[in-house]
């Protein structure tokens, strides 16, 4: 052993850790504090985008389910599920389609000759059917309904309403297409509303607007569940700068002589929206942008939304302390920690690294993740302290977090999914000729199908004509095909005014041949129809100077089925075919009749 060798102090093998531990401690405090400030600035700025991003994609959600829903009130006008002029089946079908579409405050009908029905939902959750004819004297009559949807009991009144000069039916008779009008009043709720409508034509004059109201305090409801944090909001203008909707719970509306009039947004009762609305347009288009309001610092985000002419404005203000605030005391209670381990000892040094540095290294890289919505569970410290409460904190705010943007993305899923189902809703109601404004060929092999399987399980007769234009031929070369388009449309005309039951279906097979499908039916019920279609065609009296009687006439083949299993269409279309020969050859202008086993 070397006794001359120098001892060193103890102090200074002490102190000498505990001053490296310290220095080296700072330094990496220093590095995750500025990295962490990075990821949580990282983090709001994902949080605002996200939060844009759903905003629009509730309100496209929104809009596009007002425009598929008057889709399908075009197709069931157009192809006679929606019959105006028949009370019981025009209410039914308004009551069962505002059954189906939940958000929906209003959808109806306002004719060009001044008349108006339609259904609409109470707060309540009643519905209520609308009627204005000459039978109301121009006045706008309210009826509960049934539970089939018939009216029941007038309930309520709005004098001499006129639809034709609803701001609603005004674009869309301008526009002559799908059109979103501007915020207004509504006249039975008194709410700011916003209303999809679409013009329908007859022979290319306006008939009509279709229309679907929603009413915008609604929209709150959806903003209601944006993770904006305790003293963050969202709301929303139009171009006239009206609030549209918005976060606070602040009326977005008042009533001037029981007419609702949209707040301005620089009129807001509410200090932040206020403050937000002189932020000028340079300072909102930078990358998260900070605003000073009453002392306290907010992250401000604007957006657009365009859709049919709408152009709102979407802001976000998020107050950063909502966010940063448990993360800023975090680091003054670690440097104060760091402090005091230099004061006290060195053996110190491992509470340092086991209880403080390393849960901020943890919480560091859950909030990285958190940044890229992957959400990782700190493990709390063993001791009750400072830090375990901060691990609690964060995972807390994480988890609702990751919640919150979790339940939205689901609704935005379950939303999508019922769009896609409407689509198919959609879908099913646009099998129509748009000459004849029958059924085409395709919802002719849809429905035939289902006749047949339906038919072979309840065993029961199927019936089915198939028509031919008589001498069309040299009637087109006659009278050009313009007069021939029109005689297919008159003749189109005159199916729908025969062929009544629902459960009937009258479609074009192709050219200037038609087919009538009968369920349940009997050889004399079969039989009259097919008489009653040549009649009413024959008595249309169309000139056709090919014709021996000078008219337009047809000859129908019909047959009765009595339905095998796996019974084919083309084997009863076969039949049918050959009846129609028989008719053909025996004269035309006549109905030929065979019968299937």
């Amino acid at each position: 052993m070397n006794k001359n060798k120098k001892k060193n102090s103890i102090l200074i093998d002490l102190i000498s850790p505990l001053i490296v531990a310290f220095v080296i401690a700072t330094i990496i405090l220093i590095l995750v504090v500025n990295e962490n400030q990075k990821n949580v600035r990282g983090m709001l700025e994902s949080l605002q985008k996200e939060m844009i991003t759903i905003v629009q994609r509730e309100l496209n959600i929104q809009m596009s389910e007002a425009i598929q829903l008057n889709k399908v009130n075009e197709n069931a006008y157009y192809s006679g599920i929606l019959d105006v002029g028949d009370p019981i089946n025009r209410e039914r079908y308004f009551v069962g389609l505002i059954k189906e579409f939940d958000d929906v405050a209003m959808t109806y009908i306002g004719l060009a000759n001044g008349e108006f029905y339609g259904a609409r939902r109470n707060i309540d959750g009643t519905i209520n059917v609308a009627r204005n004819n000459e039978d109301t004297m121009g006045h706008s009559e309210y009826y509960s309904v049934d539970e089939n949807g018939n009216s029941i009991e007038r309930i309520q009144v709005f004098e001499n309403f006129d639809p034709r000069t609803r701001p609603w039916y005004e674009v869309a008779s301008e526009s002559r297409e799908i059109s979103f009008s501007g915020i207004y009043s509504h006249f039975v709720f008194n709410e700011p509303t916003l209303t999809a409508s679409i013009p329908i034509f007859e022979d290319g004059l306006l008939a009509g607007v279709l229309g679907v109201d929603y009413l915008m305090t609604g929209l709150n409801k959806a903003l209601a569940q944006l993770p904006i944090g305790e003293n963050g909001q969202v709301f929303i203008i139009d171009d006239k700068g009206q609030l549209i909707a918005t976060t606070t719970g602040e009326s977005i509306f008042y009533l001037v002589d029981g007419i609702a009039q949209n707040k301005m947004a620089a009129d807001s009762t509410n200090p932040i929206t206020q403050a937000t609305m002189l932020v000028s347009e340079p300072l909102l288009e930078s990358s998260l942008p900070e605003v000073e309001i009453e002392g306290k610092t907010y992250v401000v985000g604007k957006d657009k939304f365009y859709l049919y002419g709408n152009n709102w404005d979407i802001y976000t203000v998020i107050l950063e302390n909502d966010f940063l605030m448990d993360r800023n005391l975090t680091i003054y209670r670690t440097l104060f920690g760091l402090f005091f381990i230099f004061m006290i000892f060195i053996s110190l040094i491992f509470f340092i690294t086991q209880y403080i540095i390393r849960p901020i290294l943890r919480l560091n890289e859950s909030a990285k993740k958190l940044s890229q919505d992957i959400r990782i569970e700190v493990p709390l410290t063993k001791r009750h302290n400072e830090i375990y409460e901060l691990t609690q904190s964060f995972n807390e705010m994480s988890k609702k977090i990751s919640r919150n943007v979790s339940e939205l993305a689901e609704e935005v899923k379950l939303r999508t999914i019922e769009l896609e189902e409407k689509n198919k809703m959609l879908s099913k109601l646009s099998y129509n000729d748009e000459l004849m404004g029958i059924g085409n060929r395709r919802h002719l092999d849809v429905f035939l199908e289902q006749a047949l399987e339906l038919a072979s399980r309840n065993d029961t007769k199927l019936g089915l004509m198939m028509l031919d234009i008589d001498n069309f031929k040299e009637f087109n070369d006659s009278y050009g095909h313009i007069e021939g388009d029109e005689c297919l449309r008159k003749i189109g005309k005159a199916l729908k005014r025969t062929v009544h039951r629902k459960s009937d279906l009258a479609a074009r097979y192709g050219g200037e041949e038609m087919v009538v499908v009968l369920q349940d039916t009997t050889k004399e019920n079969l039989l009259k129809v097919a008489e009653n279609i040549r009649l009413e065609i024959y008595n249309m009296q169309l000139p056709n100077e090919k014709s021996k009687l000078g008219v337009v006439t047809v000859s129908i083949g019909a047959v009765l089925c009595e339905v095998k299993p796996k019974q084919t269409a083309d084997e009863v279309l076969n039949v049918a075919d050959h009846a129609l020969y028989e008719a053909k050859s025996n004269g035309k202008n006549r109905v030929e009749f065979e019968e299937m086993g």
